[in-house]
């Protein structure tokens, strides 16, 4: 299995193109053609991946079908890849305010 085979097993039902996981794992340093070893790369480019599907419409509708996403999931699970490995994910919230503590510039 090569690494773009499992990321697209990971993503499945997502509806990411291959042209997006190929660029997510190419940022990670991974090709797309090699064997499937895992780590932390892999890992990211999960989470880089979701947080494409993230940002597409969260629901859609052709016909009679239709499919919902389940968004709060959705960012969990982006948190979860990102986490795993002690990196801040991109989409957390930023609860503190900046201090300024040397204003020294100003004079």
């Amino acid at each position: 299995m090569t690494n773009l085979e499992a990321l697209k097993a990971e993503t499945l039902g997502l509806n990411i193109p291959d042209e997006v996981l190929t660029y997510q794992l190419s940022k990670q340093g991974l090709r797309a053609t090699d064997p499937f070893a895992g780590g932390m790369g892999f890992d990211l480019a999960i989470g880089w991946s979701l947080i494409y599907a993230f940002r597409n419409p969260k629901s859609w509708q052709q016909g009679d079908m239709s499919e919902t996403w389940d968004l709060d999931s959705l960012r969990k699970l982006i948190s979860y890849y990102f986490n795993l490995h002690g990196v801040d994910n991109p989409l957390s919230e930023v609860t503190e305010k900046p201090t300024i503590s040397d204003v020294s510039f100003l004079h």
